[in-house]
């Protein structure tokens, strides 16, 4: 839990340190919106883009901190039939709950970092390209960093899938290494 908080307490203060290292060098009026072009295509006083830019940034980063930080925090507490994993009544068996619940937990954070490093590459790139003397938004970093986060969900995913799929049941194979397979059902 201490890591989780830590890494989340860094992309906060890295989110403020955008805004204080940005904030004197935007030049008012300041390009609020890019065209696919990557040229400016709308315009806001400094005061009033820092002002919105701020509550899109909080707004998001609350939406993304309930889902990805509080939400698991409750997941205890949901009966069997609200969590959806492949083979819930084997890893949700008592045995095995509060590991299960433990893994989920963890894993919805991973989520949790992905999209707040996502948001945090896209607002850069926005305030880069509104700080900039020539303000052009760079389409292609967005782009690759929209590849990258979609790379790293899909790969999430199926671990996640993986993890919850493989147990040894009488006649199947398992892909587990020999020393997980010591609680498992004969």
């Amino acid at each position: 839990m201490k890591l989780h908080f830590i890494i989340w307490t860094f992309l906060i203060l890295l989110i403020a340190g955008q805004f204080a290292y940005y904030g004197p060098k935007l030049p008012d009026p300041t390009p609020s919106h890019f065209g696919f072009n990557g040229q400016p295509d709308d315009w806001m006083t400094k005061n009033k883009y820092m002002w919105v830019t701020g509550g899109i940034y909080l707004s998001t980063l609350v939406l993304v901190s309930l889902f990805c930080f509080a939400l698991p925090q409750s997941i205890k507490f949901f009966s069997d039939n609200m969590i959806n994993i492949p083979n819930k009544e084997y890893w949700l068996a008592p045995q095995r709950r509060t590991e299960t619940l433990a893994n989920i937990k963890s894993k919805t954070y991973q989520v949790g970092y992905l999209t707040l490093g996502l948001i945090v590459g896209i607002f850069h790139l926005g305030f880069e390209s509104s700080a900039a003397t020539e303000p052009r938004f760079s389409t292609e970093w967005f782009f690759a960093l929209m590849l990258f986060y979609l790379l790293a969900m899909g790969i999430w995913i199926l671990k996640l899938y993986l993890s919850f799929r493989n147990f040894k049941k009488k006649g199947q194979i398992s892909f587990y290494p020999k020393s997980s397979l010591t609680s498992l059902p004969q």
